[in-house]
């Protein structure tokens, strides 16, 4: 299995309008797991098991001019639990997945954390 990153359709025209002021970029950015390892296609419009836990506000940087970062910390609700699938939404519930990848799942138990850095260049 291939992991991949990838902007889904929606997240890209949505980034595609922020870049030519089509759209308004909202007051902040969400991350989001899940539990399903199925690799990112375009045409994703969500997580594809997302976790229980609600999504938690993302920490914004540009250490760029042509660099977003989003760092946020999720903390297992439930124990055990495989966290293989992250995303970044522009809405705490619903909204559009601007970008969702998936890696090798990693177990854990109540409590424990991933801090997530999610960064988007335009090259």
């Amino acid at each position: 299995m291939a992991y991949v990153t990838m902007y889904t359709e929606d997240g890209e025209e949505y980034v595609t309008d922020l870049f030519t002021g089509d759209a308004s970029a909202p007051a902040n950015y969400y991350i989001h797991w899940g539990t399903d390892a199925t690799e990112a296609i375009k045409g994703d419009s969500a997580l594809i098991a997302p976790g229980t836990e609600a999504r938690v506000a993302a920490t914004e940087s540009q250490p760029t001019t042509q660099k977003a970062q989003y760092v946020g910390t999720l903390t297992c609700n439930a124990t055990p639990k495989t966290i293989a699938e992250v995303g970044l939404f522009n809405l705490i519930t619903s909204g559009i997945c601007i970008i969702r990848k998936n890696f090798a799942g990693i177990v854990l138990e109540e409590n424990d954390t991933i801090q997530f850095t999610i960064s988007l260049e335009q090259t």
